[in-house]
């Protein structure tokens, strides 16, 4: 007799665990199929985590990166060979030591030069038109946070003669709400407090490498080789989950790993210019702003003269009308990568080309 409401307790809970269960393995399904219909590879993993920044490039690298059709892994459109040297940045082989005194060049995959060998990178391709050094910091998938603080780590060892920023927009990736202070991130964010005030935060001590242990790892380390089931079905569907909770302000982070959510697009902006001319003026050195995106033309006005001196900043209709639609006229596949979308080799010389002709350097 004394047994019959637990069994209705029982019945019951297991009867509202069913669309739970529903849910949870049509969002499983969905990543799932992510996972076997994505069409790039990687010969193997080149990034690693780190505490700070969420992660970097191991080094030493000799890996490759590629694009296959739908189900069908052999079936391989192109590849390009990625290599780093002694401290994880892109090289045109593996190992060497990090040029010093060279052009630095921070950014996501367009910088590093995703899908394409690194001397057809615009990196690549301003150290073979100008024959100066340069060192590639970017990463795919980076924000413009995280390539602030790769900039900040290495500026003052590498000592750069010049700071180089392309910028599609990339800024969104790093942005995170909410009234309290976020702890539960893994890779760091423009945190947009009540009263549009930002500031730059990292996921706390040890919490990246922890939340590791547990298949978590930061969004968008995919596009730096980490394709492996758990990161598709673990990583992405609780990071989905979580976004969710941040979107309807029921906690603080971020409320999407690649597009900024309900904010202001100026406001990310422009802490990420200043933070970018303070490095600039903390070395005397210029730094080359690419705007592929129009987020910052509006906002330079409002910089302090002292720190906009150290400014070479190339427009977005200057972009458009010098780059964009003079690719658009190359031979076939040489402005955008067949396959992925990323631009290719003759963009990217476009591109060098227009920095070198505004960054005079002896």
């Amino acid at each position: 007799m004394h047994n019959r409401p637990n069994k209705k307790i029982v019945f019951w809970f297991v009867l509202s665990l069913i669309p739970v269960v529903f849910c949870l393995a049509v969002l499983e399904g969905w990543y799932a199929y992510g996972k076997w219909t994505f069409t790039s590879h990687f010969c193997s993993r080149f990034s690693q985590l780190d505490d700070e920044i969420g992660w970097t490039h191991k080094p030493n690298v000799s890996s490759c990166m590629g694009t296959h059709g739908k189900f069908i892994r052999s079936h391989v459109y192109h590849e390009s060979p990625v290599f780093t040297d002694v401290n994880g940045f892109r090289s045109a082989e593996p190992g060497g030591e990090s040029a010093k005194n060279a052009v630095m060049f921070i950014g996501d995959s367009h910088t590093f030069g995703y899908m394409v060998p690194y001397e057809d990178s615009f990196p690549g391709w301003y150290g073979r038109l100008t024959g100066q050094p340069v060192v590639n910091l970017a990463s795919p998938a980076y924000s413009s946070a995280q390539a602030i603080l790769m900039a900040r780590r290495w500026v003052d060892e590498l000592a750069p003669k010049a700071l180089v920023y392309f910028d599609m927009g990339f800024w969104e990736r790093g942005v995170c709400t909410g009234s309290a202070r976020p702890t539960a991130i893994l890779k760091p964010c423009y945190w947009v407090r009540p009263g549009q005030e930002t500031e730059l935060i990292l996921p706390p001590a040890g919490h990246v490498r922890s939340m590791a242990r547990f298949g978590l790892r930061p969004g968008g380390m995919v596009g730096a080789g980490e394709d492996t089931w758990s990161y598709f079905l673990i990583s992405r569907p609780v990071s989905k989950i979580r976004q969710m909770f941040v979107r309807l302000g029921l906690a603080s982070g971020m409320g999407n790993d690649f597009r900024s959510t309900a904010q202001d697009s100026k406001v990310v902006p422009h802490a990420v210019m200043l933070d970018l001319l303070t490095i600039a003026a903390h070395r005397k050195i210029p730094l080359v702003f690419v705007e592929a995106r129009e987020n910052y033309t509006e906002i330079l006005n409002q910089i302090d003269p002292r720190l906009r001196k150290w400014l070479i900043f190339i427009d977005f209709p200057t972009w458009q009308g010098k780059i964009v639609e003079v690719a658009e006229h190359l031979p076939e596949g040489q402005f955008i990568v067949p396959h992925d979308g990323h631009y290719a080799s003759g963009t990217y010389k476009l591109l060098a080309e227009l920095i070198a002709s505004r960054l005079p350097l002896q």
